[in-house]
């Protein structure tokens, strides 16, 4: 897998956690956090869950191999489809609004929010299993991407008072559903 396939893959899946970093951001910082700690506390835990997840979806799919070998590239493209859609209907339904009242403080709201925003990694990390990737490299990428796109979300929500839907998830989705069909296509017809 070529390097910019790999950066919109880390940048797809880094757009959850930004979001809730704006809107972390966008709550206000006080107390015993400065900003600077607060957004390394979240981007090391986002970018760690967001690295980990695809080395567990990694090793399931690598179980499986044996069994789905000659299916792997339509695993591979229905997968990325399904999280790129699933991404784009939570963007849809949801209202845009962040929720001012975050407890900073709280281990087990950082804990759950790592790993909501990092559930569509395990998929991709199933999808690796199929496709010829260098793993070590691949999670690097996509926990380095998360953790800065962390530190700019929580000082771009910190900056602004007010958040405009900008639809991120939307362009996340569509990325990983072209990356799917590229997949797809690229076995098909041996690319």
């Amino acid at each position: 897998m070529d390097l910019l396939t790999l950066l919109l893959i880390a940048l797809s899946l880094a757009i959850d956690a930004f979001t809730v970093s704006v809107c972390v951001g966008a709550a206000g910082i006080s107390g015993k956090y400065s900003r600077l700690r607060l957004a390394i506390r979240f981007a090391l835990t986002f970018g760690f869950f967001q690295a980990s997840m695809p080395v567990i979806g990694f090793w399931l799919g690598s179980r499986l191999n044996e069994y789905l070998g000659m299916y792997d590239h339509w695993i591979a493209f229905i997968l990325l489809l399904l999280v790129g859609i699933k991404i784009i209907h939570e963007d849809i339904k949801k209202s845009g609004h962040c929720n001012t009242k975050i407890d900073h403080y709280s281990y087990k709201l950082l804990f759950l929010l790592a790993i909501a925003t990092s559930i569509d990694a395990l998929a991709v990390g199933f999808t690796f299993a199929f496709i010829n990737v260098n793993l070590l490299f691949a999670v690097t990428i996509i926990g380095l991407v998360t953790f800065l796109l962390t530190i700019c979300g929580i000082e771009l929500g910190n900056r602004l008072t007010k958040i405009i839907n900008a639809r991120l998830n939307i362009y996340a989705g569509i990325i990983l559903i072209v990356l799917g069909i590229k997949i797809l296509i690229e076995h098909l017809f041996n690319l």
